[in-house]
């Protein structure tokens, strides 16, 4: 009788400590760097293009306060250079029962067309929530590879991650790491180098 009492009081303990936050994240990032000569009789010109594409993934979890989101709730979330703001309504299928919500931002809002940059997944429970981000590079901001100081072939850094969702917040620094790979580029009259990046951070 006594051991039945102590292994209840004991999970009904354990029951009211807060999981810790989780944070992973991946970046993949080309930068293309080119330079076109042109030589004419009397002069000589060069003209340099400069082009990043990519993507990004951001997995996050924290506890909180969840139970009273509804339309008006507040949605922001930052890594890097990267930063999302909406709120729960811009989700045209939520409603105020569900737990989960998909927002989207657009490279302009108030075109016919809108041309998604990124999208950012919510599921929560009353006291935990889990968010996704996908973003495109560089419809979106490289949010951490294009800062990438120096050119070493592995390096390591760290970025701050804050979110909000309604009341509930979150703020850390997040560590990295990644690889960086370049080559030189060389065809005719056309000169320049190929940048891969690949970043990798996790709480």
């Amino acid at each position: 009788m006594n051991l039945i009492m102590v292994t209840s009081i004991l999970f009904a303990a354990s029951a009211l400590v807060s999981a810790a936050p989780k944070v992973m994240y991946v970046e993949k990032l080309q930068i293309r760097e080119v330079t076109v000569h042109e030589e004419n009789f009397n002069s000589r010109s060069s003209t340099t293009q400069s082009q990043q594409k990519g993507s990004f993934g951001l997995d996050l979890e924290f506890d909180g306060d969840f139970s009273k989101l509804g339309p008006d709730s507040s949605v922001s979330v930052t890594c890097g250079k990267f930063s999302f703001e909406g709120k729960l309504s811009e989700d045209s299928s939520y409603k105020p029962d569900r737990k989960n919500a998909t927002l989207r931002d657009f490279a302009d809002r108030n075109a016919t067309v809108k041309y998604i940059t990124s999208i950012v997944t919510l599921k929560w429970t009353p006291t935990r929530l889990s968010m996704k981000v996908n973003g495109k590079i560089p419809d979106s901001a490289s949010p951490v590879g294009a800062d990438i100081p120096g050119r070493s072939e592995k390096f390591i850094g760290q970025t701050e991650i804050t979110a909000r969702v309604g009341t509930a917040d979150f703020k850390s620094m997040m560590d990295f790491s990644g690889t960086f790979k370049q080559k030189d580029l060389a065809r005719g009259n056309v000169t320049g180098s190929e940048t891969n990046i690949e970043v990798k951070g996790k709480i």
